[in-house]
Formats: C-alpha cells, structure tokens, sequence
C-alpha cells in the first residue's frame, strides 16, 4: 500500500453451524442424563419362541428388573399386558408369581406383580410363558412393561421395550 492508500478487510463469520452443534450437543446430554435417572430400568426379552406349521403359538417372555441407584426403593409394582389373543395359565410363571391377573376393558390380559423393594444395585427376573390361543401370522406386537415405585414420597414410572415379533406361513410339499 501506498501512502494516502486504505485497504479494508471484512470478515463474516456464521454462526449457524455452532448453534446447531451447541443444540443436538445439549439434547444428547439431556437424553443422557434422564436415561441415567431412571432409578430402575426394565427390559423386556422373548425366548424360546414356539413356532409351528401356521406360525406363532407360544413364547416365554423375560423382564429384567434393575435397581440403578444408590438407594433402597420401595413400592415396587411391574405391569405388564398381553394382547387379547395371548393368554397364560397358572403353572407358566417362573419363580416369582404375578399377585393380580386381570383382564382391561379391551379383553387384554393385564399382569401385575408388587415386588415390595429392590435393595442397591439389586436385579430381578420374572418370566412367564405365554400362549396364543390361535397360531399368529404376521406381526405380534408385545407392548412395553410399566415399573411403577416410590422413593420418599415421588412416584415415579419406567417403562420397558416393545417386542415385535414376525411370523410368517411355512409351506412344506
């Protein structure tokens, strides 16, 4: 540059993508720190799944009950429901017993066990096995388990998975 002379630099810088880093960043810690404070967490599993001719006619159904925190929980009730055309019988349960088998206004069947408390750290598993009373073609959609417990004087509720199971006709010459 010569005497007299100016040269003048503009620098715009964008934002844009920052924010939206900053944005998905925050949510992903959100999501983080509420998977971390459900107290307990149950997953639901199908094992064993009984398979004939025109599809699906039984399977047993697994839930893993977990307490996470740091603290003994009270009040535990799991609920779990089976669609109309699924049912159980009373020599189906695993160890641990559902102590209410009912039936919803849809003809759903609905279980429910009341585990007392779950000590720090501690796990259960309840299994059942269930019966279709007709061999299922095509999607069975078993819907998520509730945890319902209490600490202090908060309830709170977790859920579990859904299960899709797909089943489709053999043809045998």
């Amino acid at each position: 540059l010569g005497p007299g002379e100016s040269f003048s630099v503009k620098v715009f810088t964008d934002y844009t993508m920052f924010f939206w880093s900053v944005f998905v960043l925050a949510l992903v810690l959100l999501f983080v720190i509420h998977s971390i404070m459900k107290k307990i967490v149950v997953s639901k599993g199908v094992i064993n799944v009984k398979r004939d001719r025109e599809g699906i006619s039984g399977m047993k159904v697994v839930l893993h009950i977990r307490n996470r925190s740091r603290k003994n929980i009270l009040d535990i009730n799991v609920i779990d429901i089976l669609p109309s055309f699924v049912g159980t019988s009373p020599h189906s349960f695993g160890t641990l017993h559902p102590t209410k088998v009912s039936k919803t206004m849809l003809g759903n069947t609905k279980l429910t066990w009341h585990m007392g408390s779950l000590q720090k750290g501690e796990e259960r598993i309840v299994s059942y096995v269930a019966t279709s009373r007709l061999s299922i073609i095509g999607n069975l959609i078993l819907p998520s388990a509730g945890v319902k417990y209490t600490v202090g004087n908060k309830t709170f509720k977790s859920r579990s998975n859904k299960i899709t199971l797909f089943a489709s006709v053999s043809e045998e010459n």
